[in-house]
């Protein structure tokens, strides 16, 4: 659970810099 949160928060991070 630990990691998908933290791929999620990635992804958001990433769409946020695009």
């Amino acid at each position: 659970m630990q990691r998908t949160t933290g791929f999620l928060f990635f992804q958001l991070i990433w769409f946020r810099l695009i």
